[in-house]
């Protein structure tokens, strides 16, 4: 979608639409500030404002964790040009922080509220994500667990009723600087999705070696489709 021509892009997002026409129904138990039995559905706005926050908020903390420190103009260029991609799922822009310090704010406001509660059915669904059952899955799954838990707030970690040690952190952000001098010497073929190409493509006079990509591709559908969110192969009996 971000990368994609206007056609691609509607296409996708009405594809999420319709995933999202299915999510609705009652919380099973009480998570304040919500009442058992609150009805929820995917559709409502302040639900899809919070989504969209956390993927902005963890995009910029991946690159400035893998890639290098950006500016508060950078940050706010990144912010401004995700507000037209969050129109797509029906957010209207007035309902967003106008800048990226309000953004900040916002974020902040709701890591530290009493909205962001972690229930049971939350717990049961972080385990079935992070536990899965083949060996590549659960060998990639467990760094990521943990990578995770070092970037949640602590009191939601807390709700998950997790700890980290010391060994822990030091395992994470070792990780990061080990992947950060990794992504530094890869090819650019090899940094980006397919998507973005197409988009380089239509845009510049740059050549990319189209080998490199189509490989890539296929090892990162492999990867992510048939080992690491395979159903079938990962869904605990």
């Amino acid at each position: 979608m971000t990368f994609g021509e206007l056609k691609e892009a509607e296409k996708s997002a009405n594809i999420v639409r319709k995933i999202h026409d299915r999510i609705n129904g009652k919380i099973e138990s009480e998570s304040f500030p919500f009442s058992e039995d609150h009805l929820y559905t995917a559709h409502h706005e302040g639900g899809l404002i919070w989504v969209f926050s956390t993927l902005v908020e963890t995009a910029l903390f991946f690159f400035e964790m893998m890639v290098r420190n950006l500016s508060y103009e950078e940050k706010d260029g990144v912010y401004q040009n995700q507000k037209q991609f969050a129109r797509y799922f029906g957010i209207s822009l007035s309902s967003l922080p106008e800048d990226y310090k309000g953004f900040e704010q916002y974020v902040a406001n709701m890591w530290t509220g009493d909205i962001i509660t972690v229930n049971p059915t939350a717990r049961v669904a972080a385990n079935d994500l992070f536990n899965p059952t083949t060996f590549v899955a659960k060998y990639a799954m467990k760094w990521s667990k943990l990578a995770t838990h070092c970037i949640l707030p602590p009191s939601v970690l807390d709700g998950y009723q997790k700890k980290l040690s010391l060994f822990d952190k030091l395992n994470v952000y070792s990780g990061f600087a080990v992947l950060r001098m990794i992504y530094k010497v890869l090819p650019p073929e090899l940094r980006y999705l397919t998507a973005y190409f197409r988009a380089e493509e239509r845009t510049t006079n740059i050549k990319r070696n189209k080998f490199l990509i189509k490989f890539a591709n296929a090892f990162g559908h492999w990867l992510s489709h048939d080992i690491l969110m395979n159903p079938s192969m990962n869904q605990k009996k």
